[in-house]
């Protein structure tokens, strides 16, 4: 199936309700397939076959574009309160579970 870069789906990492092997699922009931994505992803730019996305810290919130089809989903990191772990870190946490999973994403900043 095609990728379309011209829209995407967004929504915050409190989304997250699982991470596994297999990928993401979200409160909207969605599911990041992780071999779906590395397919994907493969298919347009090649590589080892199990990077599932880009991952970005430059902008104000950081976020990471899933490849899925036909939209891209992008789970993104809003600064919460004072006292809650910071943006950054709740990102490097998802980064490594993704690690985890046996697959990898793509420096996109």
């Amino acid at each position: 199936m095609d990728i379309r870069f011209d829209d995407y789906n967004a929504y915050p990492d409190s989304d997250i309700v699982s991470v596994t092997d297999k990928g993401i699922t979200l409160s909207t009931g969605q599911f990041i397939d992780f071999a779906d994505c590395a397919a994907n992803f493969h298919s347009i730019h090649g590589g080892s076959g199990k990077c599932v996305g880009e991952r970005d810290l430059s902008g104000s919130d950081p976020s990471i574009a899933f490849y899925t089809a036909p939209l891209t989903t992008h789970i993104v990191f809003p600064k919460r309160g004072i006292f809650r772990p910071s943006a950054v870190s709740r990102f490097h946490k998802l980064c490594r579970q993704i690690t985890d999973a046996g697959c990898t994403t793509y420096d996109g900043s």
